[in-house]
């Protein structure tokens, strides 16, 4: 299994071999396409890559996943369905082989920084305005202001008396 964090990419590659060249049942060459699906396992099902007029290497794919969770990443390399010899129409064997893998994305969480734009002392009063930035983790952050603050990704608010004023957000 690969391990990786949401939001990060993995790169995949595979291989495969036909280990009969010549069709046992009409002993013809063997030369149908191979078509090459992947399913990256997040329920879209198979994305078709290629045909493939060798056997060989598969590479360059890669896919990015968002969400923590368990993936089974499935790749299936079918022989074509069907195969021109001269003027006549062969059927392929159309048989289909399947290598699979799991990918473990790991849930990351998110970190938060908060800026001002008045800095962190001003008189009673004054508007100050308080800016959430959040990083890592799902898409979609959402943010919870708690203390002397409340909004969204930004707070604003305005002391009315000298003191102190502590806001936190949580992310």
């Amino acid at each position: 299994a690969t391990s990786i964090n949401e939001g990060d990419t993995v790169n995949f590659t595979g291989s495969f071999t036909d280990p009969g060249s010549v069709d046992f049942l009409d002993g013809l060459l063997d030369d149908a396409d191979w078509k090459v699906s992947i399913n990256y396992g997040e329920g879209a099902g198979y994305k078709t890559l290629s045909d493939m007029a060798t056997t060989g290497s598969i590479s360059g794919l890669s896919h990015k996943y968002s969400n923590a969770g368990s993936y089974n990443v499935r790749l299936k390399v079918c022989e074509g369905t069907e195969d021109v010899h001269g003027d006549e129409i062969i059927d392929g064997e159309g048989e289909c082989s399947v290598a699979s893998m799991t990918v473990k994305v790991n849930n990351v969480v998110p970190t938060v920084t908060i800026t001002s734009n008045n800095g962190t002392s001003v008189l009673a009063g004054t508007v100050v305005t308080l800016t959430a930035n959040g990083s890592g983790g799902n898409p979609k952050l959402t943010y919870l202001w708690t203390g002397s603050c409340s909004g969204t990704n930004v707070s604003t608010t305005v002391p009315s008396t000298a003191g102190t004023y502590t806001c936190n957000v949580l992310v």
